[in-house]
């Protein structure tokens, strides 16, 4: 329902009949909206944590990895799903500014950490040049959406095929190598 009318517009009610329950049961597990909204985006963001702590093991060398990497994150973050989320974050915030703190610490705070905690391992291992490594994973994600996110929310770009989100992903891997990666 967040996702269909906005923040705002979804009422306790309306999620209460939905789910078949009264107001009273909502209450009983959620203090209020924000509450239940921290609950979504928590299990969204709990499945998304597991596929990356996968795809960025600490065994994994750098190209495998951030391939993987960048693959689930583009996929989740360009689904319209990804897109509506982001969407309502943005245009709710104003409003709401808790929900934009949830979103984030929930969302890309925790996916930009489990990148950063990946280079410094890699770095530890001489796999990757020493580096600010919250800086690094902030370039990485930067490189792998950067237009595409902007276009994607603004209805000027529809969803990129599987093929254009695996060059996308090569590419930034490769750019990224060539800055962070150990010289030859």
């Amino acid at each position: 329902m967040f996702l269909q009318k906005g923040f705002e517009a979804t009422s306790v009610g309306e999620i209460a009949h939905r789910a078949h329950a009264s107001k009273e049961t909502f209450y009983n597990k959620f203090t209020n909206k924000n509450e239940l909204f921290r609950a979504v985006i928590h299990r969204l963001t709990d499945r998304f944590a597991s596929d990356i702590g996968l795809a960025l093991g600490k065994n994994q060398e750098p190209r495998q990895a951030l391939s993987a990497f960048g693959a689930i994150l583009l996929g989740r973050l360009l689904s319209d799903e990804g897109i509506g989320l982001q969407n309502i974050v943005f245009m709710e915030s104003r409003r709401f500014p808790e929900i934009a703190s949830i979103f984030y610490e929930l969302g890309p705070s925790r996916t930009l950490a489990v990148l950063a905690e990946y280079f410094d391992a890699q770095a530890k291992k001489g796999a990757l040049r020493r580096m600010d490594s919250k800086l690094a994973a902030s370039h990485f994600v930067g490189l792998l959406t950067s237009d595409m996110m902007m276009l994607r929310s603004l209805g000027l770009l529809g969803k990129p095929t599987p093929e254009e989100q695996a060059k996308r992903c090569r590419d930034a891997v490769e750019i990224f190598l060539r800055a962070y990666g150990q010289k030859d």
